[in-house]
């Protein structure tokens, strides 16, 4: 069974709230999840990312959005090094 989502509220373009943690980041999203599996939350759980009332980013795996980075170039996302136990191949 598959553990419910978190929910995560997003605050202007630099912050994000979930379970306790407030982030304030470039990319508060990818920052939170990291923070989440640092933090013991299972990397298989999805998260839900909110304006408000509003639904705005569903994100699979905090697990696997913790390993994403920033492209260098600024635009986009690659994966980074993981600093926990490797996640399955994304098909």
């Amino acid at each position: 069974m598959k553990p419910n989502p978190i929910r995560a509220e997003l605050v202007g373009d630099s912050k994000a709230l979930a379970c306790g943690f407030v982030i304030s980041a470039k990319s508060p999203l990818l920052a939170l999840c990291r923070k989440l599996v640092d933090a013991g939350y299972d990397p298989a759980t999805a998260l839900e990312a909110y304006r408000g009332d509003m639904l705005c980013l569903k994100v699979r795996s905090i697990g696997e959005a913790a390993r994403l980075e920033i492209n260098s170039n600024g635009k986009g996302f690659r994966f980074g090094t993981p600093d926990f136990a490797p996640l399955k191949k994304i098909a």
